[in-house]
């Protein structure tokens, strides 16, 4: 019976195991795409992963009023500077969170994103955060979501 993370549920010889499998494949991949945006839909448990794999790793606040571990910007070489980490599109929407994923689009691709302090495009997006993103009332968890997945797919080609 495995439940939640393959690194959570296997021995550290394991987990080395295959990390070492695995080490440099990501960042392989991510040079070879050369994407402008990353998403990690992980959550903040695997972080470390992220990390084995780019040793540099900083993560930032994505705004001041979330944790870093709800959304955190991540800088590393090798990252594109759009890069951030959340929790998976099924956590957020048990949470009553959902609505982040369009506060990342918005700031993943660029858009104004409503908040005191005005739009971050054209901004330096090393320190950049969306700030107080306006919230989604009235719109279906599944339209967000399939609208976050049309934003990144745009974005993607």
């Amino acid at each position: 019976n495995v439940n939640g993370s393959v690194m959570e549920n296997c021995k550290a010889e394991e987990v080395s195991a295959l990390r070492q499998v695995q080490s440099g494949l990501l960042s392989e991949e991510i040079a070879i795409l050369k994407p402008d945006v990353v998403v990690f839909l992980s959550g903040p448990r695997d972080d470390s992963s992220i990390q084995y794999e780019f040793p540099d790793l900083e993560i930032l606040p994505f705004c001041r009023r979330l944790p870093t571990s709800a959304v955190g910007v991540l800088r590393a070489a090798g990252l594109p500077a759009r890069t951030v980490r959340t929790y998976h599109p099924e956590y957020l929407q048990r949470s009553r969170q959902l609505g982040l994923l369009s506060e990342i689009s918005q700031w993943a691709t660029g858009e104004e994103v409503s908040h005191s302090a005005g739009s971050l495009r054209g901004r330096d997006l090393r320190g950049a955060s969306p700030g107080r993103a306006t919230r989604h009332r009235g719109t279906a968890p599944d339209r967000r979501l399939s609208q976050f997945s049309k934003d990144v797919a745009s974005t993607i080609a």
